[in-house]
C-alpha cells in the first residue's frame, strides 16, 4: 500500500514529499474516527439495523472513490476527498 500511494502521488498527481504527507494524513482521518463511527452505528440504526446500513454505505463510498481515482484526471487537492472516501470503506 505504501509504495502504491507514493507512486500515485509522485507520478500521477506530481506532488512533492511534504504535500504528499499532508494529503495522506488528511486521507487517513477516517481511521482515527472509527470509534466514533462505531458509537454512531450503535446509537442511530439505519433502516432498522445497527451496522448493515453503515456497511452498505461505506461500500458504496469505496466504489465511488476507487472508480473516481482510477478513471478521472484529478489534481492533487481534488483527489483528497476521494482518498477520504476510500478510507471510509
Amino acid at each position: 500500500g505504501e509504495l502504491a500511494r507514493k507512486l500515485y502521488f509522485q507520478r500521477v498527481l506530481k506532488v512533492d514529499g511534504a504535500d504528499s504527507m499532508r494529503y495522506y494524513a488528511s486521507a487517513k482521518l477516517p481511521w482515527n474516527m472509527k470509534p466514533a463511527f462505531g458509537m454512531l452505528s450503535d446509537a442511530m440504526p439505519l433502516m432498522g439495523y445497527r451496522r448493515t446500513g453503515y456497511i452498505v454505505l461505506a461500500g458504496a463510498c469505496g466504489v465511488v472513490a476507487w472508480n473516481s481515482l482510477g478513471l478521472l484526471p484529478l489534481q492533487a487537492a481534488s483527489a483528497v476527498p476521494f482518498l477520504v472516501l476510500m478510507n471510509l470503506s
